[in-house]
């Protein structure tokens, strides 16, 4: 056979001869996991065009034999490495198959904090029972941190619990296409899903099926602009898992990953300072410890509240809101205990200015600032 096959990257390459060897044009099927190829018998250089998707786990048959199938540089396989319709060239070398396809680079992911053994927790808390969790991360049941990633338990009888992640800036990937990725196993067959939605419209999901490993799933979807719900105006695209009602059920998960295209690239170097810095923008845990009066803003003594203004360490998504306050306020060689702190509307994405009800001289205390989605 000869012409010309687009390869992974977009590089076209010439299917005539590799080392002076003929190339076997060979016939692929799926059924299940297994991946099979037959064609001429002891061929070498061998060209194919896929009828299935490759996902974690599968295996190769090639003539009745059993075979390992690599990158060209003999690197393992990841997910969606072959996608249906793809025309694949492949060398033949004993019980190993190597495809000529290289190992991509892998893409920026577009979650933040998504690696659940080292997450930014910045509440602070090992379980959560429902809301906010993890940095970015919220689901209305239980999460528990394992110190190996992280699990989700079914407590409660309700319609489809979401494990998810708001996405930022929706618009930006309209009629553009996305791979959702998750490293995770459950105890349960066709109860967890991984999926791609926004408030209305499900764009795509899979099953997951009962495993005692791990398993790398992923999702494809196109974000179309002529979806009627899909709206640009509002952060409402999320990337999650979600489960049908049984208490009890448990999923456990290591890695989530989103990203352009419509392949599994491969996890990025994991960098929790930067991922830090990310989550900040969403939501602050402040220890104020003698922070001093700004004398700037304080206009009395005992008719007017006292105020004080906190750079924040990285800029916040929008001016945020005062979660919590607790701590303790100096005043007139005093101390008193408050909680009663609320923002002033001074304040911006990169400065708050808290309101204390009292005039002191120093705060030692805790503020949580929250600008989610």
């Amino acid at each position: 056979m000869s012409g010309k096959a687009v390869f992974q990257g977009g590089n076209a390459q010439s299917l005539d001869n590799i080392a002076g060897q003929p190339i076997a044009e060979y016939t692929h099927s799926k059924s299940g996991t297994v991946h099979k190829l037959e064609g001429p018998v002891n061929a070498k250089n061998i060209v194919f065009k896929a009828t299935g998707d490759y996902n974690d786990g599968d295996v190769w048959i090639l003539n009745n034999h059993p075979v390992a199938v690599t990158y060209n540089g003999g690197e393992e396989l990841l997910p969606t490495a072959v996608l249906t319709d793809d025309m694949v060239q492949a060398v033949v070398m004993e019980d190993q198959l190597r495809l000529m396809l290289q190992k991509p680079t892998p893409q920026p992911n577009i979650l933040d904090n998504w690696y659940f053994i080292d997450p930014v927790n910045q509440r602070g808390q090992k379980e959560y029972t429902g809301g906010h969790s993890i940095d970015r991360w919220q689901y209305p049941q239980k999460v528990k941190l394992t110190g190996e990633g992280i699990s989700l338990i079914r407590t409660l009888v309700a319609n489809n619990p979401h494990f998810l992640q708001k996405i930022s800036s929706p618009s930006n990937y309209i009629n553009k296409t996305l791979t959702f990725s998750v490293l995770a196993k459950t105890n349960k067959p066709d109860s967890f899903r991984c999926s791609i939605f926004n408030e209305t419209t499900v764009f795509a999901q899979k099953y997951m099926k009962a495993s005692e490993d791990y398993i790398l799933y992923t999702v494809t979807a196109k974000i179309s602009s002529e979806s009627p719900s899909f709206s640009v105006s509002t952060q409402d695209m999320s990337a999650a898992l979600e489960h049908n009602p049984t208490i009890g059920d448990a999923c456990h998960l290591v890695a989530t990953k989103l990203e352009l295209g419509n392949r599994f690239t491969g996890w990025p170097a994991w960098d929790y300072g930067t991922e830090l810095a990310k989550c900040q923008r969403y939501f602050q845990r402040l220890a104020l410890r003698g922070a001093p009066v700004d004398n700037s803003v304080v206009y009395g003594w005992n008719t007017i509240p006292n105020r004080v203004r906190i750079p924040l360490p990285v800029t916040m998504r929008v001016p945020p809101a005062l979660v919590s306050f607790s701590g303790t306020i100096y005043h007139e060689q005093s101390s008193e205990t408050i909680d009663d702190a609320t923002i002033y509307n001074g304040s911006s994405a990169n400065e708050v200015v808290l309101s204390l009800g009292k005039r002191c001289l120093m705060v030692n205390g805790e503020a949580q600032l929250s600008a989610e989605l």
